[in-house]
């Protein structure tokens, strides 16, 4: 008859230690992926409201650009560059923040790899408003020229007056391409 066991050999011991040791780094793997993963989303949000407000500030601020007069001051310019367009034109906003009471001075550009957005009051009454979104790669303007014959052009010719429409292709650095257009002063005709 062999005496009972008080205690656990060595071996036991080892085994044990080293099965949890494999049960906690996996347990750490997991839950360090989770926190990754978590990160990843909330700058994927973060980034995707930052442009939906862009989106949203730069349509209702287009859709009721002023028409301007041949031959007047400039109202509508796009600037074409090697890598990104920028555009500039005056509004009257018609939704918050831009008021309807006054004149606004809007502008959307890239520098670097961040898309900006700026408005403010052409009378210098108010507060100017800004936006910006990183990550993005390039803008591209196209405008819609007016008349019968309309056709698609790079860039605008006439800075005295406002297109019919105007179609923004924003690139984001990750390839993925977004494009809005939006027609301009919806109570005129063109």
């Amino acid at each position: 008859m062999t005496p009972a066991r008080r205690a656990f050999t060595l071996v036991e011991v080892l085994v044990a230690l080293v099965l949890t040791g494999l049960v906690t780094t996996v347990a750490y793997a997991a839950l360090q992926g989770g926190i990754d993963t978590r990160e990843r989303l909330d700058r994927h949000r973060d980034h995707a409201e930052a442009l939906t407000r862009i989106q949203g500030l730069a349509s209702n601020a287009l859709r009721h650009a002023l028409p301007g007069v041949r031959g007047g001051t400039a109202t509508f310019t796009v600037s074409r560059g090697t890598q990104a367009d920028s555009v500039h034109w005056l509004t009257r906003g018609m939704a918050e923040p831009l008021g309807t009471t006054a004149a606004w001075s809007v502008s959307l550009w890239i520098v670097g790899d961040s898309l900006h957005l700026a408005a403010s009051p052409v009378d210098g009454q108010g507060l100017a408003v800004q936006a910006s979104v990183a990550g993005m790669a390039s803008l591209r303007v196209r405008t819609l020229s007016r008349g019968t014959f309309a056709t698609w052009v790079d860039g605008w010719p006439e800075p005295a007056i406002a297109p019919t429409a105007v179609q923004l292709t924003w690139e984001e650095a990750g390839g993925r391409q977004l494009t809005q257009v939006v027609r301009i002063g919806l109570e005129r005709v063109p």
